[in-house]
Parts: C-alpha cells; sequence; structure tokens
C-alpha cells in the first residue's frame, strides 16, 4: 500500500508533521478547525453575521452530503435570498429546513451576531467614534474575533483555526485590513 503522505495532494501537509517523531506526528492536529461564516442584511435594519465551528473532516462530509441535496432538487446552488423570491414562504422554509438538516450534524459549535444599524449608528454618533468604525461589518467582525478569541483561549485549543468567510466586498477586505489592530487590542494571553 503506497504511503499516503506521498499522495501528491498530501505533500504540503507533510510540513507540518514531518519533523515530528512517529508517536507525536500521529496525533499532530492541525487546522482542526475551520468556521463557516456568511452574513444577513434586512435594508439596512439589522445585520446578521453568523457562522458554524468544525473539523475540517467534518466539514468535507458535510460537503459531499450537501452536493447530493443540490445535485437531487437540481439546483446550483443554496442561497437562502434567492429561495425565499422563488417560492411561497411555507415551500420556502421547507427547503431551508431540508438543507439546515443536512448541516444540523456536523458543527462543534455555533455563533450569532446581531446588530440593529439604527442604534449602532446612534452609539457612534453619541460616543463621537471615528467614522471608520461605524461601519456595521467591522463591528460584528471584532466582536465574532473577541468572542471566537477568548472561546479558543478557555478551551485551549492551541492548533491554528481557519475563519472563512462568504465571498463579497463587505467581509472579505476586513481581516486583512483590520487584523493587525485587532490582535493590538487584547491582551498576550488571548
Amino acid at each position: 500500500m503506497p504511503d499516503a503522505l506521498m499522495h501528491p495532494n498530501a505533500i504540503g501537509v507533510l510540513r507540518y508533521v514531518s519533523g515530528l517523531p512517529t508517536g507525536r506526528r500521529e496525533r499532530r492536529r492541525f487546522l482542526a478547525l475551520q468556521v463557516g461564516m456568511d452574513d444577513s442584511r434586512s435594508d439596512g435594519r439589522v445585520l446578521i453575521l453568523s457562522g458554524f465551528v468544525a473539523e475540517a473532516v467534518d466539514w468535507a462530509q458535510f460537503s459531499n452530503k450537501w452536493q447530493e441535496r443540490l445535485d437531487t432538487i437540481g439546483w446550483p446552488r443554496f442561497k437562502m435570498s434567492e429561495v425565499n423570491r422563488r417560492f411561497n414562504e411555507p415551500e420556502a422554509f421547507r427547503h431551508a429546513e431540508a438543507f439546515y438538516r443536512i448541516l444540523e450534524p456536523f458543527p462543534k459549535a455555533f455563533f450569532s451576531i446581531g446588530i440593529d444599524e439604527k442604534l449602532m449608528e446612534e452609539a457612534f454618533e453619541s460616543c463621537r467614534l471615528p467614522k471608520a468604525y461605524s461601519n456595521p461589518y467591522f463591528l460584528a467582525y471584532w466582536l465574532f474575533l473577541d468572542y471566537f478569541g477568548q472561546s479558543i483561549h478557555v478551551t485551549r485549543v492551541s492548533e491554528p483555526v481557519e475563519v472563512i468567510f462568504d465571498k463579497q466586498n463587505a467581509l472579505e477586505s476586513l481581516p486583512q485590513n483590520h487584523w493587525e489592530e485587532y490582535v493590538a487590542s487584547v491582551g498576550e494571553d488571548i
């Protein structure tokens, strides 16, 4: 049987375990957790940023089951806003529930952050904070990092965690633009 570590798809992974002796190499977990995030916004009134936390192997199994469902019903993707436009409320809910049931067994944790955008704007105006911080996506991202960072610290997860944002302009630039600022704002232990 060929060595799985020598498979072309695994060569990049080899660098994470190559310097470890057999016992430690076999127990080494890397990129054990991935966080899938998405947002929902209702006409500038409320922003919801939520996501699920699961191990990489669980995400892979989930992805296969999700794709099977999409193939079965002949859809290229599941996007709730599209389902809401296409179906009446009971039918849309039925589709959403079917997809949720696929997801349900896989996550180790979930989170949801809700921001009332009007109240946030009023608070920022009264506190005279810099306008850059009044972006609801920025606040939700910062709150997520704070909560997740503390959770990782408390649960003593010591391996890297990959955070995957939905592909869109509002979220994609946040990690790159604000990570250093966030790191500087938290204590060394976090």
